[in-house]
């Protein structure tokens, strides 16, 4: 297969992943109204959850989230691109691999056995990036462009951790920054990466997206061909909001939005959500998940409580995608009790799907 021509200066074209069939009632809607609101109600689990659990070493500490699920319009396959963490003595952030599942029904899911990463001395697993390719990986974002070229009909914005409690400092197939011998930043070692693919399976390198994401970031395409990322900064600890034996102590975590015409080069950071009076004073956010819809935005924010170590997903909506409310502070799916598999802390899976006149999502 030839070379793509793709440059990172111009935009893939955008495909339109939703099917308008969950319409939200919005302020356009009523020709009048009167004290009206929306009212959240807690989502129905799936009675065959867990649908995935650790199978192969490379995954016996967890199957992770701050991936993507999407059902894909080129074959009708629900696919996953997930982080696995094997059993580890450090920090797990130094172990997070990127692994890959597909499945008929989004319910059953299959592990293939693929040739393109090996793990100590097993040849074929479902990993697509190793911690040797340039440390580790967390929230891949994963973009189909069906009308693209054919080498670039996915496209994924990753962050990769070179140097991150591992000796894999450069990250292959990116040039190095002028001067320098690797891609670790001396203080975060925290990066952007892109890639672009024919099967979203075997990602070859575009380019390096220089935005400090603070470890966290969902990047999806708007119907104008552009680009829009949600992602998490810090600020100083709001007052009262100081808890000693959260692991970022004196910080609170806030969310910002980024655009960019074409993915590569990205607007300073706007924000998008912080925390209100109607919050406690230890509340702060991880992520946002935000959904196109008639009118406006519909999404999901995962909403850290520091003080007893929790998270709990919540809904919310914007008009613009710039300024966000949210009708109801209370929890939007189940949090069970620490112990219980999704107790303590529910992590989303990115993106919202909608089909069959339902919306879905993975955690």
């Amino acid at each position: 297969m030839k070379n793509s021509t793709t440059s990172p200066g111009k935009a893939l074209p955008f495909h339109n992943m939703e099917n308008a069939q969950f319409p939200f009632l919005l302020g356009e809607d009523f020709i009048e109204k009167h004290n009206i609101a929306w009212r959240v109600e807690i989502a129905e689990e799936d009675p065959a959850n867990p649908i995935m659990e650790p199978q192969y070493p490379w995954e016996s500490a967890c199957v992770f989230s701050h991936g993507t699920i999407m059902k894909d319009p080129t074959d009708g396959l629900w696919k996953a691109w997930y982080i696995a963490v094997p059993e580890h003595r450090l920090s797990p952030s130094c172990e997070r691999r990127l692994c890959y599942a597909e499945s008929s029904n989004g319910t059953d899911w299959v592990r293939p056995e693929l040739d393109i990463c090996s793990y100590k001395d097993i040849e074929r697993t479902n990993i697509l990036m190793s911690i040797e390719s340039g440390g580790a990986c967390q929230h891949a974002s994963v973009l189909i462009h069906p009308d693209a070229p054919e080498d670039s009909r996915y496209e994924m914005f990753i962050i990769r951790l070179p140097g991150w409690e591992c000796d894999y400092r450069v990250v292959e197939g990116f040039p190095l920054p002028p001067g320098q011998t690797s891609h670790q930043d001396a203080e975060f070692c925290v990066g952007l990466y892109r890639y672009l693919s024919a099967d979203g399976k075997r990602w070859r390198p575009w380019h390096q997206a220089h935005v400090d994401t603070s470890d966290s970031g969902w990047v999806s395409q708007l119907s104008d061909g552009s680009y829009v990322m949600y992602h998490k900064i810090v600020i100083p600890a709001l007052p009262g909001g100081l808890v000693p034996y959260d692991v970022a102590a004196g910080v609170c975590r806030i969310m910002v939005r980024r655009t960019s015409a074409t993915g590569h080069e990205w607007s300073p950071p706007e924000l998008t959500l912080t925390p209100d009076w109607q919050d406690t004073q230890d509340t702060q956010f991880m992520e946002l998940t935000p959904l196109p819809e008639r009118g406006g935005h519909v999404g999901l924010v995962t909403v850290y409580h520091v003080l007893n170590q929790t998270i709990d997903v919540q809904w919310a909506g914007s008009r613009d995608g710039k300024k966000w409310w949210r009708p109801d502070r209370r929890a939007c799916l189940p949090l069970r009790p620490l112990g219980d598999v999704g107790g303590g802390m529910v992590w989303p899976m990115h993106p919202l799907i909608e089909e069959d006149g339902r919306i879905y999502l993975y955690y």
